[in-house]
This record gives C-alpha cells, sequence and structure tokens, in this order.
C-alpha cells in the first residue's frame, strides 16, 4: 500500500518550498543556488515519472539501429543502454550511416527522438519554445 504523499509529490512539495519561501530570502548566490536546488528537483521528479519510458523506448530503438541479437538481454538495461551507445558511435565513426538511404533516415529519426526525450526530461521549457518555432 502506497501512502500519500507519494515521492512525486514529496518532490514537488520541496520544490515548491524552495521557489516559495527560501529562494526569496536568500540573495545573490545563495538564491542562484537554491534556484538550482529546485530546477534538481524538477529534474529527478520527471525522471521518475518518464524516465522508465524513456529508457525502453531508447533500448528498442537502439537495438534496431545496431541490429543486435538478443544475447545483450540478460544484462542489466543500464548497461545494455551504454553498450549499444558505444556500439552506435562506433558505427557512425565507421561512416556506416554516411549514404542516404534507410539506415541514415532511421539514424537521423532516432537522433531527434532521442534529444526530443532527454529535453522533455531536463528542459521542458527548452523544447516547447522549439516546438513552438518549427
Amino acid at each position: 500500500m502506497q501512502d500519500r504523499p507519494d515521492i512525486s509529490e514529496l518532490l514537488a512539495a520541496a520544490r515548491a518550498a524552495i521557489l516559495d519561501k527560501i529562494a526569496p530570502a536568500l540573495a545573490g548566490e545563495g538564491r542562484k543556488e537554491a534556484l538550482m536546488a529546485a530546477n534538481a528537483l524538477a529534474i529527478v521528479r520527471r525522471e521518475l515519472e518518464d524516465g522508465e519510458t524513456m529508457r525502453e523506448w531508447e533500448l528498442t530503438a537502439l537495438r534496431q539501429l545496431v541490429d543486435e541479437d538478443e544475447d545483450g538481454a540478460a544484462r542489466a538495461p543500464q548497461e545494455r543502454l551504454q553498450i549499444l551507445n558505444r556500439c552506435l558511435s562506433e558505427r557512425i565513426r565507421a561512416g556506416e550511416f554516411d549514404r542516404p538511404g534507410a539506415r541514415r533516415d532511421g539514424l537521423t529519426r532516432f537522433l531527434r527522438e532521442a534529444t526530443t526525450w532527454k529535453l522533455r526530461i531536463n528542459n521542458p521549457k527548452l523544447l516547447a519554445q522549439v516546438t513552438e518555432k518549427s
């Protein structure tokens, strides 16, 4: 049984306290640090809410891009992500995605979507601005 408030609500309450009560009472560097802490709490909250979905999407997309077989499935998801990202980087450096076509188009889609996911968690205001302009 999960009691209220849940983790997300606790993070939101801590952030609100920093923004509404603590930061306004500070000046200079202390205020800047309080605002950075509030921002970090917001990122942690979004990571808790959406991070697992993002990692699952990234694993699936990377496996398709690098043609990974099921052998890597026994590894922990975070380790698999690191390995697959390293493999993709090596293949990009080797020129495997240089020629126009389906592979390069797939890489472009992956990079755009991965950037969107990361901005959704780390900087949703910037994502909204970019989305608004396009």
